[in-house]
């Protein structure tokens, strides 16, 4: 059993110069290896920190431009409703103005035809009192001459009104 006991006892030297081996690999471990990756690691996680800010500046960029897109857009929706307003108004002001002008030159006409209706009836008549005028005179002339007959009298009678059918 004596060499099973040296297998299993402890020898207090090769005890500490293991726990010296341990804590020179941590050491040797920490500052070769765990620092770079580390390192590296912050590194990345600042590139990362970088890229989801410049996407946040960007996002909120493109938010501001959306609200601005959007007010701009109210803004012209609102120009354009007032413009078409603006411009209905007009045009039911022309047309009420272009109605009543319409209208009056309509009144204007028929005033016009009227009175130069009453003027050729008034110059119609006038003639007319002219040809039948002539017409007595012409007829008491030829009375006057001679004596007349009935047949005669008949005769100018038919000739008097030959004549008032060839005038009109």
């Amino acid at each position: 059993m004596p060499e099973t006991l040296d297998f299993i006892t402890l020898v207090p030297w090769t005890f500490v110069a293991m726990i010296a081996n341990v804590y020179i690999l941590y050491k040797l471990i920490r500052r070769f290896l765990f620092k770079p990756v580390q390192d590296i690691l912050e590194k990345r996680q600042q590139a990362v920190d970088a890229i989801y800010d410049e996407a946040n500046r960007t996002k909120s960029g493109a938010e501001q431009i959306k609200r601005q897109y959007d007010k701009k857009l109210s803004l012209a929706e609102a120009e354009a409703k007032a413009v078409v307003s603006s411009a209905t108004d007009f045009a039911k002001i022309q047309e009420e103005e272009i109605i009543a002008d319409a209208k009056m030159r309509a009144r204007h006409i028929v005033d016009k035809a009227e009175a130069d209706a009453e003027q050729i009836q008034r110059k119609a008549a006038v003639t007319l009192k002219d040809d039948i005028s002539q017409m007595a005179i012409d007829i008491a002339r030829k009375v006057v001459k001679r004596e007349i007959s009935p047949e005669e009298h008949n005769r100018l009678i038919e000739d008097c009104v030959n004549s008032f059918e060839e005038v009109e």
